[in-house]
Parts: structure tokens; sequence; C-alpha cells
């Protein structure tokens, strides 16, 4: 496994993923993470790079279509927020769950038995759009009608990288590199896991009402959480007692 901009004290650094509730209880029965295509990224601005047109030193051309290799998974080391309550579980029944980056990357070292340029993790580079011209033009050059890749995978530390106006989001990311093309038909790629070993804390949506609340920490209890992993978040109430308290 490749690791891109993770240095060793970044091993504790706890990371965060929302799921909607349908979602999370689908993850716990197939006890597997998925990752998916990144065509499927709801944001356009992901594809700037495997999918767009740049003039790069006097050469116009279009990076092509190199999606099918990829499969992808994102994550957060930002706490929370309203923005991505909303974002990722916009029907008020998300999931907050919580690991660290040095316990996803020791089961993915436990799991993964396939070469060291399958798997890469790391911090996304959060770049303005003329850095992110130079990064291309520097490792991807545009040779002959086509993107070269003079900085070995290239295309796939390109998915490392995004437009400065989306750093609030602090993603870690997971890429799956299928070199043989053996799960061409899908778009999706499951990983198995343990749940109860990856994940040590979950976050219930703080917009969920409170006997819902209730019914899915006896739920995640059953299911085999302790009780005390298994928490409501308090971010309305401290946004509320901090609208009130400008107001004075």
């Amino acid at each position: 496994m490749r690791q891109i901009r993770i240095e060793e004290k970044d091993l504790d650094q706890h990371i965060y993923r929302i799921y909607p509730m349908d979602r999370f209880l689908e993850m716990l029965e197939k006890k597997s993470l998925t990752l998916v295509r990144p065509k499927l990224w709801k944001d356009p601005m992901e594809s700037i790079i495997f999918d767009a047109s740049f003039n790069i030193a006097g050469q116009k051309g279009h990076s092509g279509n190199k999606w099918t290799k990829f499969f992808s998974q994102c994550w957060t080391m930002s706490y929370e927020s309203y923005a991505l309550w909303n974002e990722y579980a916009p029907l008020h029944n998300g999931v907050r769950v919580r690991t660290t980056l040095g316990k996803l990357i020791k089961l993915l070292d436990q799991t993964i038995t396939s070469n060291s340029n399958t798997w890469f993790i790391g911090k996304v580079d959060y770049k303005p759009i003329r850095l992110v011209k130079k990064w291309i033009g520097e490792n991807l050059p545009y040779v002959e009608n086509i993107y070269m890749e003079k900085l070995p995978y290239g295309h796939i530390y390109s998915l490392f990288i995004k437009l400065n106006q989306y750093s609030h989001e602090n993603e870690i990311r997971l890429i799956y590199n299928d070199e043989k093309f053996e799960h061409v038909n899908s778009d999706i790629f499951e990983l198995n896991i343990d749940p109860y070993e990856l994940f040590d804390r979950l976050l219930l949506d703080p917009r969920m009402p409170e006997n819902i609340y209730k019914i899915y920490k006896n739920t995640f209890i059953n299911y085999g959480f302790e009780e005390k992993s298994v928490i409501r978040s308090g971010l309305l109430t401290e946004e509320t007692l901090r609208a009130k308290l400008s107001n004075w």
C-alpha cells in the first residue's frame, strides 16, 4: 500500500464517515466497506483531472476516461458540521462512524494480499486552480493527444488533489487500483471488515427525534456495540446556544 502525505504522527488521528441509516445497517449485515467508482461522485469538480480539458504550455487536450480502473471511499478529519450531516444524510437519519487512520491502514495491511501499487490512502491536497494546472503540467504532461504519466501512478495521485474551495471537507481518501480489471463489470468494490473492531464510536444524527435515537441506540447495542460508544450528536444544541449568546 502507498501512503500519500501521511506521517507517523497522523496514525492516531481520528477520521470520520457519515452514512444514511439504511446504508449503515446494510454495512453491518454485510460487514464490508463499499468503495465506488469516482465517476459516481456527485460533485462535478471531482473530475477536474480525469474528465476535463486543459491548455498547458500552449497544448490543448482532454485527460480521457481512466475512471474504469479505480474505486474509492472518502473519509474526513473534521469532527462534524451541519453541512456534512445535510450532505450525507439528507433524511435526518445519519450515523457517523469514528476510527483512526492507523486502524484503517492496519485493517488494509491485514486484508490486502496484492502488490503495493493496488491500494493508496492519503490526505487530499487542496490547491487553487493555477496550482492544479501547474501540477498537471509537471506530472501528467500532454503528449501526442494524451496525458502522459511522468509521475508513476500520476492519475491516481491526482485523485488526492482538489480545489481549495473544498478545503473544509478535510478529506482522507482510500483508492483501490484494479490493475487487472477484475471488477470491470461493477461500479462498486466490497472490502471485508469487522465493524466492531474498526469503529470505536457511533454518533447519531443531531436532527433525529429523541424516541428514534433511543430505538437505534438499542439496536446498535444489540448488534454488539458498547452502550457508551453509541451517542447522539449535540451539534444543534451547541449551535442553538451559540446563536442565543450572540443575540445577547
